[in-house]
């Protein structure tokens, strides 16, 4: 069990070990993916990186990311899986979120070794630093289940989504190491990168 010293209301739900070979001498980390329960009806996804040899206190954090940032969540936002890039060691974390106008949607982030929103995946155009957001053609309950790297830069974030008609559909959405849905993915119905399989119910 680990302490964020947030509320005391963390709930693990994903961790990943990692060891930095570029530290002299090198040193293995372990980053926790948590929902922070902030109220009784608000929580924020929160990543935590500790040291795995470290014995002076390891229940704390030598870095944390918070997302939504804390003082602005509203509803429920919780992540459901953490891998880290072997060579670079960025951090990508998956989850949900409520975003303006739908209910829950797949929030994908990307993170620094230190944990810090990385700028490869700018911001601008309503997209935030280090953060992508998707939402199904159905507008409704979108959930990430997990993610995976290719070892050449591309990000795949598997979930479930709600199509037009259909009840939750597998979807996996594909993202370039920019952050931008891969256009080697033609549109098929939900967008550039994206590719849904109906399990043939409807509403």
């Amino acid at each position: 069990e680990f302490q964020s010293g947030v509320n005391g209301g963390d709930e693990g739900v994903d961790a990943v070990i990692w060891r930095d070979e570029s530290l002299d001498p090198p040193k293995s980390f372990v980053y926790v993916a948590a929902a922070v329960a902030i109220s009784s009806s608000r929580s924020v996804i929160g990543v935590y990186k500790y040291w795995v040899d470290e014995t002076s206190n390891p229940q704390t954090a030598v870095a944390s990311f918070f997302y939504p940032p804390i003082n602005t969540a509203t509803g429920v936002s919780k992540p459901t899986a953490i891998t880290v890039d072997p060579d670079t060691g960025d951090v990508y974390v998956v989850g949900e979120t409520p975003v303006s106008g739908n209910a829950q949607d797949i929030v994908a982030i990307k993170l620094t070794k230190g944990l810090a929103a990385h700028i490869e995946w700018a911001s601008g155009g309503g997209l935030v630093q280090g953060v992508r957001f998707f939402n199904g053609t159905g507008d409704d309950n979108d959930r990430a289940t997990d993610v995976m790297l290719d070892g050449a830069g591309m990000v795949y974030v598997l979930g479930t989504s709600r199509g037009n008609g259909t009840l939750d559909d597998l979807v996996i959405v594909k993202y370039e190491e920019d952050g931008d849905r891969s256009s080697t993915w033609d549109d098929e119905s939900d967008g550039v990168g994206v590719r849904r399989w109906n399990n043939g119910s409807e509403n």
